[in-house]
């Protein structure tokens, strides 16, 4: 339903005047009909406009630029040493063996490794670093295998 605009009732669908106040309505234009739809030849002519131009055939092998075996060897390299700082990372025994190089304390008791507090980040860095060299080694060698 709607409302008159000069008092604010509501109208019956059909009204030509307000019931409450007398005031005209505004009468909304008619909705045109929706156009025919399109034959095929239309469509046709529409898609074809539409349609890119040709596309390129894919380069051949011979076109392609050799992989830069230099790049994704260091890539290995650089994924290896990140598996290794990981594994270095979750062993107390070797991690323990990094602290004691850095100058920390770390003490095995009963298979529980103890890390002198301020020393205890360096198992967890070592993770962070471990991943991350896994990470930029994996796009290292990506990226060079790609040529």
């Amino acid at each position: 339903m709607i409302r008159c605009s000069h008092c604010g009732e509501y109208l019956r669908d059909e009204a030509r005047f307000c019931d409450s106040c007398g005031a005209v309505v505004a009468q909304s234009p008619p909705v045109p009909p929706p156009p025919p739809p399109a034959d095929d030849a239309d469509l046709r002519r529409v898609l074809s406009q539409l349609r890119p131009g040709p596309t390129p055939p894919p380069p051949e092998m011979s076109e392609r630029q050799p992989a830069d075996m230099g790049g994704v060897i260091l890539g290995i390299i650089v994924v290896v040493a990140g598996l290794a700082l990981i594994i270095i990372g979750l062993s107390g025994d070797l991690s323990c063996g990094v602290v004691k190089a850095l100058g920390g304390q770390c003490y095995t008791l009963l298979g529980y490794t103890y890390i002198e507090p301020s020393f205890r980040i360096v198992p967890t860095v070592m993770l962070g670093f471990g991943i991350l060299f896994i990470i930029v080694g994996g796009i290292t060698a990506t990226r060079a295998a790609r040529g």
